[in-house]
């Protein structure tokens, strides 16, 4: 970052990614840092352990050898008129269920010309920073990242904190609000970062919805379990390297849909960039590139990720040695609701028919004891508890254009 001019920073959050977001702040030249924790009593113990000793960040550096950086905590307050005021840049680094809490909070002093940013920020994030924070958001930057720049963990909470591993790049959206900033926020972003993930940007967040990974998981549930006895079962099968013919045909006409939406949509507009959303064979074989081991087709290039390799299906034990599959797990319970729902309500919206779609979400659903799909159409009763933009208001697919 060139130039002397100072980085005001405020971090959400008291756990594992805050912390990490915390070290790699204060430990660059020109920040000022406060740290926003609204959990129970985190900022008082937090605040506690920088008053006894610096704060430890622990990394590899290039020689892949492990390296502590102490640096300086001032502010940690649960009071967000101390920590939103004047900061450039507001970091979410919470989870999904709590960004309503702290975007509620920080509302009444957030202002025109900040950045949010989710770190991670996940589908809708747009929708819901414009449906709390109101007119401000229109004037503000939104960045929205689908994961975690890195793996990090606690070593001793408020006092040290150990960054395990960084990914290589990471894509992610931004929304440019109307107002004015002095500094450009991704390369601000990417300086507090470091060299590592380097920061690659969708086109827009519709690119984020439609190419969405989580579209995997909820097919190979189905195809496994819709047609299940009942029995308990000794042996927990493995999730991607025995899946089946019947489940990859559902990833792949899932993603054949929203790729349809996608042209549909530049069809309508064609001022809109849509390029990035690709089936998502295309997106694992690329992103996966250094796993895969055959990647001849879907099923194959699945099968042989040895990034893949370890995950079984979700169970729960109900006997000594005999389980049932888990159906309150995250592949049903936050891919169906804050991933398929969305991309639904796009493909909705453009007026695009999605019977894949419709039929994974439908047998979740009712697995889950919600209610999204009525039909055809996205208009159950959960539709309000998920981030699909008819939760928020949009009738019309203009009325989503105009957030871009």
């Amino acid at each position: 970052m060139a130039g002397k001019d100072l980085i005001t920073v405020t971090v959400c959050g008291g756990g594992n990614a805050a912390h990490v977001m915390a070290g790699l702040v204060a430990s660059r030249k020109n920040t000022d840092l406060r740290i926003l924790a609204l959990e129970d009593d985190d900022a008082e113990q937090w605040t506690k352990s920088v008053k006894e000793s610096d704060f430890i960040l622990s990394a590899y550096d290039a020689d892949m050898e492990m390296k502590d950086t102490a640096v300086k905590l001032k502010l940690i307050t649960k009071d967000p008129a101390k920590a939103i005021p004047k900061a450039e840049l507001v970091i979410l680094t919470v989870p999904m269920d709590l960004h309503e809490t702290y975007l509620e909070a920080i509302a009444p002093h957030v202002s025109a010309n900040m950045t949010i940013v989710g770190i991670p920020g996940q589908l809708g994030f747009e929708f819901q920073c414009l449906s709390i924070l109101k007119t401000k958001a229109k004037r503000m930057n939104i960045i929205n990242m689908p994961g975690h720049p890195w793996a990090g963990r606690i070593v001793e909470f408020g006092k040290s904190v150990k960054i395990l591993s960084k990914e290589e790049s990471m894509v992610m959206s931004v929304t440019r609000g109307s107002g004015k900033t002095d500094k450009d926020p991704v390369q601000t972003l990417q300086y507090l970062f470091g060299q590592l993930p380097e920061l690659v940007l969708y086109n827009s967040f519709l690119e984020q919805i439609l190419s969405t990974k989580s579209i995997l998981n909820p097919p190979i549930m189905m195809a496994a379990w819709k047609n299940w006895d009942g029995k308990p079962f000794t042996k927990k099968p493995l999730f991607y390297q025995e899946v089946t013919d019947e489940a990859v045909k559902f990833i792949s006409d899932c993603s054949d849909e929203a790729v349809l939406t996608a042209a549909e949509i530049t069809k309508q507009k064609s001022s809109v960039a849509l390029s990035n959303v690709v089936h998502i064979f295309e997106s694992l074989k690329e992103e996966y590139k250094y796993n895969i081991e055959d990647n001849s087709s879907l099923i194959q290039a699945i099968k042989t990720n040895t990034a893949f390799s370890s995950y079984r299906h979700p169970v729960q034990e109900v006997d000594d040695g005999k389980y049932e599959p888990d159906f309150n797990h995250r592949y049903i319970n936050e891919d169906v609701p804050c991933g398929l729902v969305i991309v639904k309500g796009v493909a909705q919206l453009a007026k695009v028919k999605t019977p894949a779609l419709d039929k994974v979400i439908k047998w979740c659903q009712e697995k889950m004891g919600k209610e999204y799909v009525v039909g055809n159409k996205l208009e159950g009763k959960d539709v309000s508890s998920t981030r699909a933009p008819q939760r928020y208001g949009f009738k019309t697919l203009e009325d989503l254009i105009e957030m871009l």
